[in-house]
């Protein structure tokens, strides 16, 4: 079982930090999607 499975069946493992960037980076895009874009 590779890391990124084992994480998703335990969820007290922190995930790794490439799906941490990604989560963080879909965070960022779903909260631009709510406010209209400068200019």
């Amino acid at each position: 079982m590779d890391r990124i499975t084992a994480a998703a069946a335990d969820p007290a493992t922190p995930l790794p930090d490439e799906l941490d960037a990604a989560a963080e980076l879909l965070e960022s895009a779903c909260a631009g999607a709510e406010k209209p874009l400068p200019g």
